[in-house]
């Protein structure tokens, strides 16, 4: 083999692995990239469930409140329409 052909040979295989190498870090970089967002997605979706929770709850208390206040307000009419 010429002195040519080798070098155009070893240049060619040296840009071919160097190009490699780069395609494979990038794409580790973007399933890096993937995977954070993927674990940020996930601490969002949580706080969104524990907010949906909090409110569920304090709305279901405030309904038996309600339901409460209106029983007692029943019970009072009603003893009042008796005593007339």
């Amino acid at each position: 083999m010429s002195s040519k052909k080798a070098t155009i040979l070893f240049t060619s295989t040296v840009l071919a692995v160097g190009g490699f190498i780069y395609y494979i870090h990038l794409d580790q970089t973007d399933a890096r990239k993937k995977m954070r967002q993927g674990v940020i997605n996930d601490i969002q979706r949580q706080k969104y469930k524990e907010t949906l929770k909090k409110v569920s709850n304090s709305n279901s208390i405030n309904s038996n409140d309600d339901s409460n206040n209106n029983n007692n307000n029943n019970n009072s009419n009603n003893s009042n329409n008796n005593s007339n």
